[in-house]
């Protein structure tokens, strides 16, 4: 009897234990739900320059309310090595379970390849496996050749590599123009391609993710320049965004906040960006780029990326949906009445090929000069008062940009922008009356309707291909709204609109949209592109445009921001 006793206590007593265990694990899993880490968000921080242990403290919980699995800190050039700073705020990056990308700092010209290996020893011994990846300089195109700087990186990956195999080696953080991505030729020459695990980048979009600027397209226009360098250097690289950014006190609360939101949404559309990490936490040094003001106050753009990393963290690479009004006006089945006389210095032969959808017209080039495009010609008329020109193109991953031509009633001839194009297919639109990289001739600068599409154009850029081909597929006219923007994330829509709001159809819902994203769970949601109703000839209207065919370009390096006290003017 005594022994049946005793296995009834020890039951009671497992059976308390255990019910414990789930209770405690259901109260920390209610406790931190909101606060999981997202693998491919980060945001740079530097913890280690805040002054006191409650600020570094408050600065991690921040990153984890928001869902950031990744924070990026500085660590700055010197013999010796200050750690106290670093080993408190990476300590606590780590004890709230952030990933750390640690950013070694360029050292100068002064200093020697022996001081630079033992600086990077000294680091990674004393970290060791705390740090999970690590970005060999910043921005430093502006300080080495891509050759010169093949010999630093193999220095530091040899170091880090010894010491954990399986940390990640970023290559310098640089930005998108078209001179930078020339620094990555210049380490694929050198030998330097297979030296790192992830290509840096940084983009500072001039205006809303959407638009459209001379030279660069939209911000995937951007990615698209970038993924054309990695697949001429040989591919097999993905894309760490290591700052991306825009300053509150320049653009507004309103537009930073939906900027970013919008941004992160867009990129999580490109197979070829693995990691994103917004520039920065908290305004620092004068800045306004933060997503808390210097005393830890929230932004509007906090609430905002916090919406995004909870909605679509996690959910894989998104796809693009049209709910917008388009017509096709040529599918480019055929060549027919195409001709390429207008082509400058160089010569265009257009043949059929495997389209976006069926087939599509390919256009070949060759270049005999600096200053030269290729010229596919076609008039097509359009009915009533389009809002936008759009197409789908697969280009190969050249410097060259695309544009659109159009000519409006009074003869006048319109030039777009549209942007570098990789070697896969992307959806190209230029919106009339609101993307800004265009130009006119023979005319008073104003858009009479109704207007015809006249060209596609293919413009040799400085360090530009010579020659190469791209496919063109759907020549589409979008009417209506034109900014209505949707991606889906497993059965997660987000959608959003450029400016204003309107209530459209969305996934077989009626929904509004905004200019702050917003997000609703769908079923099926196939995307069919909306076919135009016929239209009843208008009365002509006209745009006026700016006619300014400058370049717009990334703001330079001195200008962009400043660093905290243990940041170096070389960075």
């Amino acid at each position: 009897m005594v022994y049946f006793t005793y296995i009834k206590i020890f039951v009671r007593q497992t059976v308390y234990v255990v019910t414990f265990l789930i209770v405690g694990l259901g109260i920390s899993f209610l406790s931190t739900r909101h606060t999981f880490a997202a693998s491919e968000f980060g945001v740079n921080a530097s913890v280690a320059s805040l002054q006191s242990s409650g600020s570094q403290q408050s600065a991690v919980s921040a990153m984890q309310d928001i869902g950031f699995g990744w924070v990026r800190q500085e660590i700055t050039y010197a013999n010796p090595v200050d750690f106290s700073p670093y080993d408190s705020g990476i300590g606590k990056d780590t004890a709230g379970g952030l990933s750390v990308l640690a950013l070694l700092s360029y050292p100068g010209s002064d200093v020697t390849h022996d001081d630079w290996k033992s600086f990077v020893q000294t680091v990674v011994d004393h970290f060791g496996s705390q740090i999970s990846a690590w970005e060999i300089m910043n921005e430093v195109d502006t300080a080495l050749s891509g050759s010169d700087y093949v010999t630093y990186l193999n220095e530091a990956r040899d170091i880090i590599k010894a010491n954990n195999g399986s940390a990640t080696i970023v290559a310098s953080g640089i930005t998108s123009r078209i001179e930078a991505t020339s620094f990555w030729d210049g380490i694929a020459a050198a030998g330097g391609w297979d030296s790192f695990d992830k290509i840096g980048l940084h983009i500072y979009h001039s205006g809303a993710p959407e638009t459209v600027n001379f030279g660069g397209g939209n911000i995937l226009g951007e990615i698209s320049r970038v993924v054309g360098s990695i697949n001429k250097n040989g591919g097999g690289k993905k894309i760490w965004i290591t700052e991306l950014g825009y300053q509150s006190g320049s653009v507004g609360e309103a537009d930073q906040a939906n900027w970013l939101a919008r941004t992160l949404i867009m990129l999580r559309s490109s197979g070829s960006v693995e990691k994103t990490f917004l520039y920065h936490l908290y305004d620092e040094g004068g800045d306004s780029y933060g997503l808390m003001n210097s005393g830890f106050s929230h932004k509007s753009s906090y609430d905002k990326v916090k919406s995004v990393v909870d909605s679509i963290a996690g959910k894989g690479t998104g796809t693009r949906i049209f709910p917008l009004t388009k017509k096709v006006i040529d599918s480019l089945d055929a060549t027919d009445g195409w001709s390429t006389e207008a082509t400058s210095n160089g010569t265009t032969t257009l043949s059929t090929d495997t389209g976006h959808t069926g087939s599509g017209m390919k256009l070949a080039y060759s270049f005999s000069g600096d200053s030269a495009y290729a010229v596919a010609e076609k008039s097509i008329a359009i009915d009533g008062t389009p809002t936008a020109l759009a197409a789908w193109l697969k280009g190969d991953d050249t410097k060259n940009i695309w544009k659109f031509r159009f000519k409006d009633t009074n003869g006048e001839t319109f030039q777009t922008d549209i942007g570098n194009v990789s070697s896969e297919w992307q959806y190209v639109q230029f919106s009339i009356g609101t993307d800004t990289a265009i130009t006119s001739w023979g005319g008073d600068g104003r858009i009479d309707f109704p207007i015809s599409f006249n060209a596609i154009v293919l413009d040799r850029q400085s360090g530009g291909s010579a020659s190469g081909s791209g496919i063109i597929d759907e020549i589409t006219a979008v009417t209506g709204d034109a900014d209505l923007y949707a991606y889906t994330f497993g059965s997660t829509a987000a959608f959003w609109k450029g400016s204003g709001s309107s209530t459209n159809a969305l996934c077989s819902a009626s929904v509004e949209f905004r200019t702050d994203p917003q997000y609703i769970q769908v079923g099926d949601c196939s995307d069919t592109p909306t076919t135009a109703p016929p239209q009843v000839a208008q009365a002509q209207e006209s745009v006026a445009i700016v006619q300014d065919d400058t370049p717009v370009s990334i703001p330079p390096k001195n200008c962009k921001k400043s660093r905290s006290s243990l940041a170096t003017s070389g960075d």
